[in-house]
């Protein structure tokens, strides 16, 4: 999972995630819109992939940032567009049943609230997440909605422990099942390669 996140960021993401799934994967026409989410599906065994990178400091990632910051993730933008590229992915090809969400920093954390608002499987690698919390911020938001899918699956959230910018997921009553990873000789504790 952490080669597809890392895949995020490559020059040409399409085309690198296309050479790493393989054999019955296709591109999502419609998320080729955006250069930070991209949608895969494969007819053949039923499954799709939604992979999210994280900032790379232009306008809808400065939006998304400053709503983590401020904790208000589920009023992004980006949020808003990923639940609608979802929503159409799944009424447009319904045989397939089984979703996977991958991401690194905000598209780790947008990971996270996919699974919490359509308990589908996600990934997330040093997700950007602050006080008061995550959890509690999407129990509320959440909450709200009549037809809530409660997440079948805990989340799988990779940290690097001297990553400021994600370690509070470490200090933080998280139902995710966290995996520590140890950092991997790279200058920046949360990039993504850390990971690869």
């Amino acid at each position: 999972m952490e080669r597809l996140a890392h895949a995020a960021y490559a020059k040409d993401p399409k085309e690198t995630l296309s050479e790493l799934l393989g054999g019955g994967w296709r591109l999502f026409a419609p998320s080729s819109r955006y250069d930070w989410i991209n949608i895969y599906t494969n007819s053949n065994v039923g499954k799709g992939m939604i992979i999210l990178r994280g900032s790379k400091n232009n306008t809808t990632d400065r939006e998304m940032d400053r709503a983590i910051l401020n904790g208000h993730e589920t009023s992004a933008n980006r949020w808003g567009i990923v639940q609608k590229m979802f929503q159409l992915a799944k009424k447009t090809q319904p045989h397939i049943t089984k979703w996977a969400a991958i991401g690194h920093s905000s598209g780790g954390t947008i990971a996270i609230m996919l699974n919490r608002r359509f308990g589908i499987k996600s990934f997330a690698y040093n997700p950007g997440i602050t006080p008061p919390g995550l959890k509690k911020r999407l129990e509320r938001d959440f909450k709200k909605e009549k037809n809530q899918n409660h997440a079948s699956e805990k989340s799988t959230v990779y940290v690097v422990p001297t990553d400021k910018l994600s370690n509070l997921v470490l200090k933080q009553p998280f139902d995710e099942k966290i995996v520590v990873a140890p950092r991997a000789g790279v200058k920046n504790p949360h990039s993504m390669e850390n990971f690869a």
